[in-house]
């Protein structure tokens, strides 16, 4: 921006990453507690310069096992992307909540256990009447079914749980929530509905599918204006496992599969699975697990044994970019 000079816009929180005339602030649930907190400590003497890109997701919903029929994937947590917010002044601290995944749901066919674990935990920055305040609602856990005497619906949040299928499930979907939400974070806000008959989680993108598929929704795909290929390595894995310039890389918050080999949306959501030759819990890979720092949800894994077992929700991430020189 030509025309004068202007003071540069000044954060601080989480830990920061310099990426060219930009910084990042990134929060997720590995930062120490003293830093999951935002201040905006000076503002340029532009008005038209003062703006702030936020990513927000809170934390993906658990699946529900399927013994003898199909559980649901767990729905993302809702997102929200909202590119240049305008700042009009200094202030904070804007105290920040990182939303923990869901747990996943094992299923035993003498035991139903208890659906309301899996629900995931929403991310939260400030709180109203703060001029910073977003609420990412935590995503819905999926449904469970077994032994064609039990089942439970797939349940609401910020992107809703997949319904069950087979003989016990339960084809009632979760709805997605975060529409709902106040100000900015029910405008700027991505989420989806869950699918039916052992059916994926909804996503940023979307519904999850329902029937012979069972996938996961696709995530939200942030621009590569705020998180282009060239993404230096460490801010690349501290955001998560996925790595850049990998395709996934730009999306968040996306649903975890239901039906036994249905797949995980894009940005990490889990893949279904048989858990016939699982022993115990320890044992699920790692695919079913919706990933840390993308909000997504956990996969059902069917059985025709006594027990079945879900992956857990990813955790959620708060991600904030300005341009601090060179206006």
């Amino acid at each position: 921006m030509g025309g004068g000079a202007v003071s540069a816009i000044e954060a601080s929180g989480g830990t920061a990453f310099t990426v060219g005339d930009y910084k990042y602030h990134l929060i997720n649930s590995s930062t120490p507690s003293p830093t999951k907190e935002i201040t905006i400590s000076a503002v340029t003497t532009d008005p038209t310069a003062n703006v702030i890109d936020f990513l927000v997701v809170g934390g993906g919903g658990g699946a529900g096992g399927g013994d003898n029929s199909y559980g649901g994937g767990g729905g993302a947590g809702g997102l929200i992307w909202r590119p240049a917010k305008p700042i009009s002044s200094t202030g904070g601290p804007y105290s920040i909540t990182i939303g923990s995944g869901g747990s996943g749901l094992p299923i035993n066919d003498t035991n139903p256990g208890q659906q309301s674990t899996t629900d995931g935990q929403d991310t939260v920055i400030g709180s109203g009447p703060d001029p910073i305040y977003f609420i990412a609602k935590g995503g819905g856990g999926g449904a469970s079914g077994a032994g064609y005497r039990f089942g439970t619906a797939g349940r609401d949040g910020g992107s809703g749980g997949g319904g069950g299928g087979g003989a016990s499930g339960n084809g009632n979907v979760g709805s997605a929530t975060q529409p709902s939400q106040p100000g900015d974070s029910g405008t700027y806000g991505h989420s989806g509905d869950g699918g039916t008959s052992g059916g994926g989680g909804g996503g940023g993108s979307g519904a999850g599918t329902s029937g012979p598929t069972g996938n996961g929704a696709d995530g939200y795909q942030v621009p590569s204006s705020f998180l282009p290929p060239s993404v230096p390595g460490p801010l690349a894995s501290a955001i998560s496992p996925i790595s850049a310039p990998s395709p996934e890389f730009r999306y968040f918050g996306a649903g975890g599969a239901g039906k036994n080999g249905g797949a995980g949306g894009a940005g990490g959501g889990g893949d279904g699975g048989n858990s016939d030759p699982i022993p115990s819990l320890p044992n699920l890979p790692s695919a079913a697990y919706g990933v840390d720092g993308r909000g997504s949800g956990g996969a059902s894994w069917t059985s025709n044994n006594p027990h079945s077992w879900a992956g857990d929700g990813g955790d959620g991430i708060v991600l904030i970019k300005y341009k601090f020189q060179n206006y």
